[in-house]
């Protein structure tokens, strides 16, 4: 009989779980919207929550992330943050740029200023999106220079700072 009881008990969980991460991963509806305050708690609090971006269409541009850096005394270094970071950290970066995180650029530009080995103290730190277009298979691209889409500034590293978003790409899709 204690078995039983278990064994009911052991399925209607699991089907709970999957029901939740199914429900969530479904297309926003009245339906879902229904639903969502009974399973969204439980999401959030298992680390369920997913995104199924395997199944949308991929970006149509090659994009590069650059730091900027310029020093008190004038001096100015680029490098890439594409290059030095691990892929979770480019997820983050790229985050940054896609959904106009404007606050968190900040927080990470101050935190990478701490970071930086430099001889002088900074005046300004960078954190640029290059792009261009990315060109059907077997076609050569038509140009190899990349075009500043957005950047984020932090000027004046003390307690005050600058942010600056501009210069966007006219026909970006992902606006």
């Amino acid at each position: 009989m204690r078995l039983k009881i278990y064994r009911a008990l052991l399925s209607s969980l699991l089907l709970l779980h999957v029901s939740s991460i199914f429900l969530n991963n479904l297309d926003w509806s009245p339906f879902i919207q229904c639903l969502y305050p009974y399973y969204h708690p439980y999401i959030q609090w298992s680390g369920q929550r997913q995104d199924w971006g395997m199944y949308q269409n991929p970006d149509q541009f090659d994009q590069q992330i650059n730091y900027g850096i310029v020093l008190a005394n004038g001096v100015n270094k680029k490098s890439s943050a594409t290059l030095e970071n691990s892929p979770r950290m480019l997820y983050f970066l790229e985050s940054l740029f896609t959904q106009g995180r404007e606050q968190e650029a900040i927080v990470y530009l101050k935190w990478k200023s701490t970071r930086i080995e430099k001889s002088q103290p900074l005046k300004k730190i960078t954190l640029q999106q290059f792009i261009r277009e990315t060109p059907p298979p077997g076609i050569l691209p038509k140009t190899k220079e990349y075009t500043l889409q957005k950047e984020y500034v932090l000027g004046s590293i003390s307690s005050t700072s600058v942010l600056q978003q501009d210069q966007k790409v006219p026909g970006d899709s992902r606006e």
